[in-house]
């Protein structure tokens, strides 16, 4: 579902920049903060990979630039997300260097580099052509539509930059994109949190947030999210039930349902908008819809919006965005960091016949979920890694466990393939 939703967005990108109805946005932007985000967003992948994934700042480059940071980024995912898939040994490594500064504008280059399978000198221009790939390719064992690097050097042109290729077949592919003459401002964008900081640290001094959601386990789910993060909590069961506790708490932070009986969010939003005492509330939408027409009528009708499965890090990301927030040492996620820093040590504690013991009852499972992830078969196997850890002592498995429940609960695909990946490493 996920492939024929991209595939349908990528079309419809590619249809608006041939019907030259595509524009682009120049706004200040945090390139670096930009590039941060999309390593951390390939974290899980590298690791399981077990390859690097270097970045390579130049200390030239301003803190603010003028650029359109939501096509860039795109074109970023695509380019990274090639060099990650095609990269089995190795590096990817994201550069940025500063060719030219003159009367405050500058000519930058950001480069992905690769040690993947690399590309045919005879495909290296084919592969920006719309539904292309190069030749040879195992397109079972890959996937893709070849519409990323159509789509990305397209996008490159409208923002007056080009995109270059060289690559060696075997040893790897390094894509260029260089802009020229973009202004920029040495200042920090306000409300700018880097994506690689501890999100667990973060106090929101006791702010007030309404969850809107018809269903009990979405709801849920969101209060288990924040129960720790100095919030009053309050939830409301539809359109309805949110106006009237609006009125009557004034809330901080309304994340809003858009599909509910009755009043839906659209409705309820407008309403709250146009009240009085309540036009200044912002109000985040929650919604399943993926398509690029649902997705432009919410950034019109809402402050913000989160895509459901709801995530952890994207739920909070979102919040610091609306309402005031401190940061905190936080003991919980410095005790994980020590847990992390002992790893190896705590590895040499299990015994063969622990592993031997392992092996023999989740060989099997653990095999499974690896490709495919079915979530009842991933509860009961939750349930069998605790008890088996209980029963041998383990507290390193019980550890692993137990993020693995909270990847599940929050339906974060990479996170439940990168603990099963840790926890079947433990016992070969």
């Amino acid at each position: 579902g996920k492939t024929l939703l991209t595939l349908i967005n990528d079309i419809l990108d590619l249809s608006k920049i041939e019907a030259q109805k595509m524009e682009v946005s120049p706004e200040p932007a945090d390139v670096k903060l930009l590039i941060k985000e999309i390593k951390e967003l390939f974290h899980h992948a590298v690791l399981e990979k077990n390859i690097r994934f270097i970045l390579e700042m130049d200390e030239r480059l301003p803190s603010v630039i003028v650029i359109d940071e939501a096509r860039l980024k795109q074109i970023m995912l695509n380019l990274t997300g090639n060099a990650v898939k095609f990269t089995h040994k190795g590096f990817v490594k994201i550069s940025t260097l500063v060719l030219n500064d003159h009367n405050g504008n500058i000519d930058l280059q950001i480069a992905v580099t690769d040690t993947g399978i690399g590309i045919p000198e005879k495909d290296q221009q084919l592969i920006f052509e719309s539904f292309s790939q190069q030749s040879a390719l195992n397109t079972r064992k890959y996937g893709g539509t070849g519409l990323g690097l159509a789509i990305s050097k397209r996008l490159c042109e409208l923002m007056n930059g080009k995109i270059d290729v060289e690559s060696t077949p075997g040893e790897g592919s390094c894509f260029t994109l260089t802009f020229r003459n973009l202004k920029y401002a040495d200042e920090i964008i306000e409300g700018k949190t880097p994506h690689s900081e501890n999100l667990d640290s973060i106090d929101f001094k006791g702010s007030k947030i309404l969850i809107v959601d018809d269903v009990s386990h979405n709801r849920q789910l969101i209060l288990a999210y924040l129960h720790h993060y100095n919030l009053e909590l309050y939830i409301a069961e539809n359109g309805q039930m949110a106006l009237e506790m609006t009125k009557a708490i004034l809330p901080d932070l309304i994340l809003m349902d858009i599909r509910m009986p009755g009043i839906n969010g659209y409705e309820a939003n407008q309403q709250i908008k146009t009240g009085d005492k309540t036009a200044h509330i912002p109000v985040v939408a929650l919604t399943a819809a993926v398509m690029q027409s649902e997705t432009e009528k919410l950034q019109q009708a809402f402050d913000g919006y989160l895509r459901k499965p709801i995530n952890k890090q994207s739920l909070i990301k979102e919040m610091i965005k609306h309402i005031p927030f401190n940061k905190t040492v936080n003991p919980i996620a410095d005790q994980e960091e020590t847990t992390r820093a002992q790893t190896p040590k705590n590895l040499n504690i299990i015994s063969q016949a622990q592993k031997s013991a392992f092996r023999q009852k989740f060989a099997d499972k653990i095999s499974d979920l690896t490709t495919m992830i079915i979530i009842d078969d991933l509860h009961e196997l939750i349930s069998q890694l605790n008890h088996f850890a209980q029963e041998h002592q383990i507290d390193l498995l019980k550890n692993e466990t137990e993020k693995l429940e909270q990847a599940v609960d929050s339906f974060d695909v990479k996170m439940i393939r990168h603990c099963i990946t840790i926890i079947r490493q433990m016992f070969d």
